[in-house]
């Protein structure tokens, strides 16, 4: 049973934020790790900053972020989600994520690639409507089961000015691009760890997880087969359920909402949230991950035998780590806690297909034995 934490008081999230802020000019940014670069906007909304008296022009970060979790106040901060629109080819096509994307080779740094790709998706200026609080750890975004890096992700956490709040509850801050983004909702911090929440999955075809169609070994038609059969189930990976969004923008406004709740945020995503409510309540990441497996019976006993002490290992971990993660430059916890698992599953899927074809045969073995006899 995963040991659940409360949400953090308003006054830890104060913490923690005033903690990024007074310390991120001192955490190591690789500038080289890979060449192909991303940035994405955690975007915080504080309800009562759109009545305070703060002019948030001159206003800075610290001052924001003092108002904003005010020990006399109970209202929680907002983080604003996106869902990409959905279109065949793209990678995270329907996904829930943050507003960012590639860097340009015009973009002056990773921060302004952030404030960039937040206007031309969601329609507003980060540098006149926003404050940096500060990065998070960079991280490096695999595929293929690790095997494969495309891209170094770099998430940037922002705190919006009073006047940007008043706009949000307005409805007229965002406007969504149609061709990227889908909707764009708010969501508190409180709600993301709710227990019956906060442990939920995604389920995931393994054929797309292994990219089975890009490979120039197989025919399409045997990838098909093999999709189609799906011999071993469907990948679960851990996920928070988004039942609850509030403020809801569409990037066509009169389109019937299709969509149906709750909204599954995971993967990429996942993981930046991971670290942030990790810094906001220490030791509270336990909660929210878990390690991806299969739903074939088989190859899930075969997962757990053969990754137990490993995951064993990374969980007591989350829960005995140091309670500064930020200070000291640990997080990318979902990151660091995969780098070794994805060979566990190879080896349960090799053992799995061992032991069908060995039962098979041993079925067969038994039933011409039978008639032999007869």
């Amino acid at each position: 049973m995963t040991q659940q934490t409360p949400p953090p008081s308003i006054s830890q999230i104060g913490d923690a934020l005033r903690n990024i802020s007074t310390n991120f000019h001192g955490i190591h940014v690789e500038d080289d790790i890979v060449k192909r670069r991303s940035s994405v906007a955690l975007i915080l909304r504080f309800p009562n900053l759109a009545t305070c008296d703060l002019d948030s022009d001159p206003s800075s970060v610290t001052d924001l972020i003092n108002a904003g979790t005010d020990a006399s106040i109970s209202s929680y901060p907002e983080i604003l989600f996106i869902k990409r629109t959905s279109r065949k080819g793209d990678r995270w096509s329907g996904h829930v994520a943050l507003p960012g994307g590639k860097r340009d080779p015009d973009d002056e740094s990773d921060e302004a690639c952030a404030v960039r790709e937040t206007l031309e998706e969601v329609g507003f200026d980060l540098n006149k409507l926003g404050r940096l609080v500060g990065p998070l750890d960079q991280r490096l975004v695999k595929t293929s089961w690790g095997r494969i890096t495309l891209m170094t992700l770099c998430p940037f956490v922002y705190v919006l000015t009073p006047d940007a709040v008043r706009l949000s509850y307005k409805e007229s801050l965002l406007t969504l691009q149609p061709t990227e983004i889908d909707r764009a909702f708010w969501i508190p911090v409180d709600q993301l760890y709710f227990p019956e929440r906060a442990s939920s999955f995604e389920t995931v075809g393994l054929g797309d997880r292994l990219r089975l169609h890009k490979s120039p070994f197989l025919p399409k038609p045997l990838v098909s087969t093999l999709s189609r059969i799906n011999a071993f189930g469907e990948m679960h990976f851990g996920a928070i359920d988004l039942t609850e969004p509030r403020d809801m923008v569409l990037s066509v406004p009169n389109e019937t909402d299709k969509a149906v709740l709750p909204y599954k945020l995971w993967g990429l995503t996942h993981g930046v949230i991971v670290d942030l409510l990790e810094l906001f309540q220490p030791h509270s990441a336990a909660q929210f991950f878990l390690f991806p497996t299969l739903t074939a019976p088989d190859i899930r006993f075969f997962i757990y035998v053969f990754s137990y002490n490993y995951v064993k290992t990374k969980r007591d971990a989350f829960l005995r780590g140091p309670v500064n993660r930020y200070h000291e430059g640990q997080l990318d916890i979902t990151g660091k806690a995969l780098a070794n698992y994805f060979p566990f599953l190879a080896k349960a899927i090799y053992a799995g297909l061992a032991f069908r074809v060995t039962l098979i045969a041993a079925i067969i073995y038994f039933i011409l034995r039978r008639k032999l006899r007869k």
